[in-house]
């Protein structure tokens, strides 16, 4: 497999939309993935940590990069 890689670094935190299904008092999934928001799915806020890109188990992990905040 070749092509191009990113160079290890540390992904940003942030916030996500994440789409989720209606349940019933079981936990099965109600309605139809195609059907109605707020009837059959809805949008969720979820935080996404900041996670390590490419970085090998044998390596702790990227140089810090430190970004000046404005």
């Amino acid at each position: 497999m070749g092509g191009w890689r990113l160079p290890p670094h540390i992904r940003k935190a942030h916030w996500h939309r994440v789409r989720v299904a209606v349940r019933d008092e079981a936990g099965v999934i109600v309605g139809d993935r195609a059907g109605q928001q707020g009837v059959d799915w809805f949008y969720e806020l979820r935080w996404y940590p900041p996670t390590p890109v490419n970085v090998s188990p044998a390596t702790t992990g990227p140089d810090p990069v430190v970004r000046k905040v404005t």
